[in-house]
């Protein structure tokens, strides 16, 4: 294990990265990076794949987020990892932080379990032996219900509440309060629609 620095060029994300971010905590890391003088404290893992060619095996966030920073090196941990190794390594630090994908979670259980038992995988992962079973089982489902449930997850997103701000003078709060109780009144419905028509409106006039 050595600590040098890379291009980002050189470096190439992995294929099994379980570990997922939403856009506006990448967003945050990016910003965090641009702010900091030294553009972050924490090194990404890589090994040698090739002739000056390197792939992660902890930190594709920071990776992509030193890219939109605009660096074009970063400091790196290079270990000396075979194929299982990698896979483990990523497996288990990816555990204890982030927001895991379980489907492709257990696509890398799975291929490891190809190679090594599912007791290896737990002494040297963060993952007990229920948590392995079921992740393996997760793979027997029916590809369209993974399909179904993916899309029930969006549908839910789309729909969930969300809270609107914005800074207005007392008299056009006051306009605005007036208009939206008027068309909850007469459409017999809640504010958050009663504000979605009122701007329907006006764009279909616009």
């Amino acid at each position: 294990m050595k600590i040098k620095t890379i291009s980002i060029s050189q470096i190439k994300e992995n294929a099994w990265n379980p570990n997922e971010l939403d856009e506006g905590a990448f967003q945050v890391l990016v910003q965090n990076i641009k702010d900091s003088k030294v553009g972050y404290t924490q090194p990404i893992e890589v090994r040698e794949i090739g002739k000056d060619e390197y792939e992660v095996i902890d930190g594709a966030h920071r990776l992509r987020a030193c890219i939109e920073a605009g660096l074009t090196a970063v400091q790196c941990v290079v270990s000396d990892y075979n194929d299982t190794q990698a896979r483990l390594e990523t497996l288990a630090k990816n555990k204890i932080r982030g927001t895991i994908n379980l489907v492709k979670a257990a696509n890398l259980i799975s291929e490891l379990n190809k190679d090594i038992t599912l007791d290896d995988v737990e002494d040297r992962t963060f993952y007990n032996q229920q948590e392995l079973e079921d992740a393996l089982r997760l793979l027997e489902i029916p590809k369209d219900f993974e399909m179904n449930l993916q899309d029930i997850a969006q549908k839910e997103e789309l729909e969930a509440p969300v809270t609107v701000q914005f800074v207005v003078t007392k008299e056009q709060a006051e306009i605005i309060e007036q208009a939206v109780e008027t068309v909850c009144t007469r459409e017999k419905t809640k504010r958050g629609r009663a504000l979605e028509l009122i701007c329907a409106d006006y764009m279909a006039g616009a």
